[in-house]
């Protein structure tokens, strides 16, 4: 199974710069252009959370006409810069979304389950899982023990050392990493959120972040950094998984160059 997972893509509506700055839209037409360009196409895609900049309903219908042109399965997550309820109505004819309550659902992918949590907070762009996910989770996870899981999220439950996104990371991680850690089967955490790609062992599993498709967060490391961003090649990850060989992870980068030099 392939499971190409894209984040933070911050779609604008038509003709509008994220931040005035950056073709969001048109980063995201590189990205699907690229899964769509690999040589296996991924069974299904999975988008982990800030699809639009600013939660509008413009953004969102502007979206959904961009992610139609996926032939495969997708699914999403909110961010911290979506909407609940607007994402909610968005979305509602996928036909997984819950009609009330935080956006969290779980789907079975053949041999594999998917378990999608709603780590967005109304007043913050930090991450928070309320009780009634985590008991949510305790039950989808209890559901199918055992059996091969991935969770997804938008904020990834541990710090990454850049001060200025740590300080809006997920406050509840150690809450959610005593609970995931007593569970066989989780293959692993997959987030958004940082604009970067980053993995760490992490409650008896890998949790791991996707690049955006829109930006990338500088990597500045002093707890004094001032926070940039830079306008890189389309970054995703192509998660393959098989019950033998488990989860093999690879970052993919667009347009790097041209054509493929016949050397390895």
């Amino acid at each position: 199974m392939l499971i190409a997972q894209l984040s933070d893509l911050h779609v604008c509506a038509p003709e509008v710069l994220y931040h005035g700055l950056i073709d969001s839209n048109e980063m995201l037409v590189r990205a699907i252009d690229s899964v769509l360009e690999l040589d296996l196409r991924p069974d299904f895609v999975v988008i982990t959370g800030d699809v639009t900049a600013d939660g509008l309903p413009e953004e969102y219908e502007h979206a959904c006409a961009l992610l139609g042109r996926l032939p495969m399965p997708w699914y999403v997550i909110p961010g911290n810069h979506d909407k609940r309820e607007a994402f909610r109505q968005a979305f509602r004819g996928l036909g997984f979304l819950p009609e009330t309550g935080p956006l969290n659902y779980a789907v079975s992918l053949g041999n594999l389950n998917l378990v999608a949590l709603d780590s967005t907070d109304d007043c913050s762009h930090a991450g928070s899982l309320d009780d009634q996910t985590l008991l949510w989770l305790e039950d989808a996870l209890l559901s199918f023990e055992g059996r091969p899981a991935l969770v997804v999220m938008h904020h990834p439950p541990f710090s990454c050392g850049i001060s200025y996104l740590d300080a809006y990371g997920c406050v509840d991680g150690e809450k959610l990493a005593g609970l995931i850690g007593r569970h066989r089967g989780i293959e692993a955490v997959l987030c958004g959120h940082v604009h970067r790609s980053i993995v760490r062992k992490w409650a008896n599993t890998l949790a791991m972040s996707a690049p955006s498709t829109a930006s990338e967060i500088a990597l500045r490391l002093s707890p004094l950094a001032t926070p940039a961003s830079f306008s890189a090649p389309v970054g995703y990850l192509l998660h393959m998984w098989s019950p033998v060989n488990g989860l093999v992870t690879h970052l993919v980068r667009s347009g790097l160059a041209l054509d493929p030099l016949p050397f390895f």
